[in-house]
């Protein structure tokens, strides 16, 4: 059997692990929804129609490369394909987002294009940086009600996207995220996460799983920069794995005009929050101009 992956960033590792667990299915070549465009539809395409079965992210009308929209799919291979649902939640990265300037270039920093929300907020509204990591663990402790709420809203968005899948992975995601971490950033899901839902995908296409596989076999695919979480996060959401504040990302020490060297680096909590403070001191001309995502 021929199987064809389309999807964001996930995508490949869901290709790699259905290659290990199902040896005797042949995984075409992963085709990338955020790196196709309209000139390359057509060859995205005649790769789709090798396949015999296409396993296919959801994708909404009105993206870009519109050929791999989700209804235009099923309208082109109909019982062939089968739709997984985008793997985003915030529930172990709380407070982490993108933040857009109005001109629609997205600020970087320490963790490249991810921030913490409240470290910019405290920024932003002028607190000094010597007083900037004691603030925003306070806010965790103050705001309960708001944090709370916050990633009660992603499970629900999560959920909502599930429904209209094929194949669903919101029970296992709603049983697991305070027990074991499952997303390095909300939109970078651990190898734990992306194998069971590769486990999940064989089910649903009838393809015999030969290998199981665990995610401690490989080195995760999707961990290039993982945000420390202060510890009050965790006691306000009753997070029951071991978490450390220390930051995975990028040396900031020659930022040019927001360009960032890529040397990985590590981060305790007090130096990420001052590097932040430099970074958007270099980048930000006009502080309120800007929008978060996720946005709650």
């Amino acid at each position: 059997m021929r199987i064809a992956i389309v999807g964001n960033c996930q995508a490949r590792p869901v290709g790699t692990y259905l290659k290990q667990m199902c040896p005797s299915a042949e995984v075409l070549p992963e085709t990338i929804v955020h790196l196709s465009k309209l000139e390359t539809s057509k060859d995205d395409l005649d790769r789709l129609d090798k396949a015999d079965l296409v396993i296919a992210q959801l994708v909404q009308d009105g993206y870009p490369a519109s050929h791999l929209t989700s209804n235009n799919l099923r309208q082109r291979y109909g019982s062939k394909l089968l739709t997984w649902p985008n793997l985003f939640f915030t529930g172990n990265c709380v407070g982490t987002v993108y933040i857009t300037k109005n001109n629609g270039s997205r600020l970087t920093g320490p963790l490249a294009v991810y921030h913490n929300r409240f470290v910019y907020e405290a920024w932003q509204a002028g607190i000094p940086v010597s007083d900037a990591s004691s603030t925003v663990r306070q806010y965790y402790l103050k705001e309960t009600d708001s944090i709370r709420g916050s990633v009660q809203a992603s499970l629900d968005e999560f959920e909502r996207r599930d429904i209209d899948a094929d194949i669903r992975i919101f029970d296992y995601l709603n049983s697991n995220w305070r027990r074991q971490k499952l997303f390095y950033t909300f939109n970078h899901p651990s190898s734990s996460l992306m194998i069971e839902l590769t486990r999940r995908i064989a089910e649903a296409a009838k393809i015999n799983v030969e290998i199981d596989i665990a995610e401690y076999f490989e080195p995760e695919p999707l961990n290039q920069y993982v945000p420390g979480v202060p510890a009050e996060a965790d006691k306000v959401l009753d997070i029951e794995y071991r978490t450390v504040e220390t930051s995975k990302g990028i040396s900031t020490d020659k930022v040019i005009n927001g360009a960032l060297k890529e040397e990985k680096s590590f981060y305790g909590w007090d130096e990420i929050v001052k590097c932040f403070y430099t970074s958007y001191d270099r980048q930000c001309d006009d502080s309120k101009a800007v929008r978060y995502t996720p946005n709650y």
